[in-house]
């Protein structure tokens, strides 16, 4: 096993335990991750890895970047994307991308299954609306970019 993929497995095991425990993903975790995920493709491929790297980052910045300015996750959901992306990346970054996104679908289905079958309420008891609920995303990213080093799909 690479090097890269046993610290992308490492970080987002760690990311999901947390972000399930606390639903916040730590700077000090995703930050060294994606300069590591920078670094280490630089110097094993030169400047073709570096924009590898970069392009997998940008990916994750871009997408879910949006999502969290539109409200839809946490910032450091987005750091954590960016991080696995950058040490998977392109085209691997890219396929963790989208299969984070399947399983973040499935899990808020499951989610909203779960809230209609217990009828969450708030202190009020009040129904909880269903955009109120939080879901930890760290763990569908874990999901997704652990199905794509299962695949296969690396640089």
């Amino acid at each position: 096993m690479k090097a890269h993929i046993a610290v992308v497995i490492l970080l987002v095991v760690l990311a999901a335990v947390w972000d399930w425990r606390s639903r916040r993903i730590p700077n000090w975790l995703t930050l060294p991750a994606l300069a590591s995920g920078l670094l280490f493709h630089t110097f094993s491929h030169g400047v073709q890895g570096f924009t590898a790297s970069l392009g997998g980052a940008a990916c994750a910045l871009l997408i879910f970047g949006l999502v969290y300015l539109l409200g839809g996750m946490g910032a450091g959901d987005v750091k954590l994307m960016a991080a696995a992306g950058a040490l998977l990346a392109m085209p691997a970054a890219l396929a963790a991308l989208f299969s984070a996104v399947a399983a973040g679908g499935i899990i808020a289905l499951c989610a909203m299954a779960w809230h209609r079958a217990r009828s969450l309420r708030d202190p009020s008891g009040h129904p909880l609306p269903l955009r109120e609920i939080r879901l930890p995303y760290g763990i569908a990213i874990a999901a997704g970019t652990l199905w794509t080093v299962v695949r296969g799909i690396s640089p």
